[in-house]
């Protein structure tokens, strides 16, 4: 028997993208929405609901996920796509479902992806999405997907909004959204995020779902790296204290999510030093980049404001 608790579901706010909403990801303090008709993705102010920006990505925009570097798109037909914040493909993968590739998260370690028609989910490898780690038969047509509270959710048949157990997928929880043709989905900042398609096209925020202070509280960034200055000049310091003794490689990222420096790999100690400058040795330009630090199976990412010399 499934029990469900019932939860208060409130939309606070909303945003007219355009009208086929069907993708959304929310990372690094910003709202990503794909809309499929004009084939762009548009970054937006989670506290404004305006769009601050957006790229052109053509195609059939379908699931949005964010890995704190990157996108990945369900794409149709039959593909999952990698791209940087500017548009560029990273790489590209057959869906492992048939040709209605659709949702799209990331758990921190593994990208989950749904086929509506073959209303499947899929847990796939990070490094190589076309290796399989576990499939489900669901009953319900899925389509975009998030990650919450260690809980696969869901949007099904373009009414509700699943919570789910992702070691069977049984249903938790259970909202209707109140909204036809609900697509997008994402949990972050507070907040739970939808989408609308079929020439609806709005992006609404909801509270009641999400907890703001838990979500601080289980975020690794929160409380597991710490850089000072930042922003800085010159150079700065990142502190691993979470981490020390531990084998870690520590990565840098410029904000379209392009490598810039390698900048450790091996057993941590308690502080790293980052002078500005790239692999090569020469200085990188002012600008916002990314530690990212990864121990096993956790992945923290934390932003920086280089200034310069």
């Amino acid at each position: 028997m499934v029990v469900l608790i019932i939860i208060s579901f409130t939309i606070v706010d909303s945003v007219d993208v355009g009208d086929f909403v069907n993708g959304l990801a929310f990372a690094n303090g910003y709202l990503w929405a794909c809309e499929n008709y004009s084939d762009n993705i548009y970054k937006i102010d989670p506290a404004t609901m305006q769009i601050v920006g957006y790229f052109h990505y053509s195609g059939g925009l379908d699931g949005l996920a964010h890995d704190g570097l990157y996108l990945w798109l369900g794409y149709y037909p039959a593909s999952i796509h990698k791209i940087d914040t500017l548009g560029n493909t990273i790489g590209t993968w057959p869906s492992p479902g048939g040709e209605y590739s659709y949702g799209m998260t990331f758990d921190g370690q593994y990208l989950w992806h749904s086929d509506k028609n073959l209303r499947r989910i899929y847990k796939l490898d990070y490094n190589d999405p076309t290796v399989i780690i576990e499939s489900f038969q669901v009953s319900w047509e899925p389509q975009d997907l998030g990650w919450y509270r260690s809980h696969l959710w869901a949007v099904a048949n373009y009414v509700q909004i699943y919570e789910l157990d992702p070691t069977n997928m049984n249903i938790i929880n259970s909202w209707t959204t109140g909204r036809p043709y609900s697509a997008g989905l994402a949990l972050g900042g507070g907040y739970l995020w939808f989408g609308t398609t079929n020439r609806t096209g709005w992006v609404y925020k909801v509270e009641g779902v999400v907890d703001i202070e838990e979500e601080a509280k289980k975020s690794p960034a929160s409380g597991w790296v710490s850089v000072f200055p930042n922003p800085f000049r010159g150079s700065t310091t990142l502190s691993l204290k979470r981490f020390e003794d531990e084998k870690v490689e520590v990565k840098i990222f410029n904000a379209a999510g392009r490598l810039v420096r390698s900048l450790f790999c091996g057993k941590a100690g308690s502080e790293l030093i980052w002078d500005g400058r790239d692999d090569f040795y020469s200085l990188v330009p002012p600008g916002v980049y990314y530690f990212q630090i990864t121990s096993g199976t956790t992945i923290v990412n934390q932003k920086i404001v280089y200034l310069g010399r």
